[in-house]
């Protein structure tokens, strides 16, 4: 369910009746930078960023819980 969408806002939260399970996300962009974080009831959150440079190309950077890291180039064409 979505609880708010501004021009540069969303927030979400997800919840399961059966096994008392949630799930919630902030995201915002500005311009060509977006961000997006989230969380669930287990304490398993990630965070991503992006940043488009134009002309098909964008910076691309995550995180986890589990110590995960990323960050790259992406291409499309």
């Amino acid at each position: 369910m979505t609880l708010f969408t501004g021009s540069a806002v969303c927030v979400s939260v997800a919840a399961a009746d059966d096994d008392d399970s949630w799930s919630a996300s902030v995201a915002y962009t500005a311009g060509a930078m977006s961000v997006n974080v989230g969380t669930d009831n287990n304490d398993e959150w990630d965070a991503n960023v992006s940043y488009d440079l134009g002309g098909g190309v964008s910076l691309n950077a995550a995180t986890n819980h589990a110590e995960y890291v990323a960050a790259g180039i992406n291409f499309t064409f």
